[in-house]
């Protein structure tokens, strides 16, 4: 199955959950601790859009973009689109949660260089899954059975690995690696958070 016919149909079975992140409640915790103001947040591979809405009810300009949507979420801060076709100079912040392990590599590294390109003083927020646990590559493309499916690929990284990628490009704010950070379904994953800055 295709990456965007598989969420296409996970989106349409309302199998996400509605209610925002931890990890969006943790990022608004940081805009409001460091008293961010008129931002512009960009929330890449938004799925149902559900962090997206949270951030906006919050008092900050969002938009969210992802190839698959629901089509009742399309409305005008949604863009059903590609995020790799995405011009970013406009965003002050990145937000990018899960979609590190759901790209292959030279994909994220498209992302990141658009990211680099957007301008200066752009915050980047990151949270993925690590591959503590799972494997002992630095890197590693994995399939297999999780709560969102049989064969469900993610491109999992080892916090050394992503901190070496990071910091000849970016100043790290920011580095955590932890359970319970995304508890789903009984899934308790390892995962790595990121703040980093242009």
């Amino acid at each position: 199955m295709k990456i965007k016919d598989y969420w296409d149909h996970f989106y349409k079975q309302e199998q996400a959950p509605s209610n925002e992140s931890d990890f969006a409640r943790f990022t608004l915790n940081y805009i409001n601790q460091h008293q961010l103001s008129n931002i512009e947040l960009i929330d890449v591979a938004c799925g149902n859009g559900r962090d997206t809405f949270f951030f906006a009810n919050n008092h900050i300009k969002s938009t969210g973009i992802d190839l698959s949507m629901r089509p009742e979420s399309i409305q005008p801060q949604f863009i059903l689109g590609d995020i790799l076709d995405l011009d970013y100079a406009k965003y002050d912040l990145f937000y990018l949660r899960f979609i590190v392990h759901a790209l292959v590599e030279s994909d994220f590294d498209i992302l990141l260089d658009k990211i680099i390109r957007s301008g200066e003083n752009k915050l980047i927020f990151i949270e993925t899954r690590s591959s503590k646990g799972i494997t002992n590559e630095n890197k590693s493309e994995t399939y297999f059975k999780s709560s969102v499916g049989e064969e469900h690929f993610r491109m999992l990284y080892s916090e050394n690995y992503l901190t070496k990628k990071f910091q000849d490009k970016f100043e790290i704010i920011l580095k955590d690696e932890n359970n319970g950070f995304s508890i789903y379904k009984g899934e308790d994953p390892v995962c790595i958070r990121y703040i980093l800055s242009t």
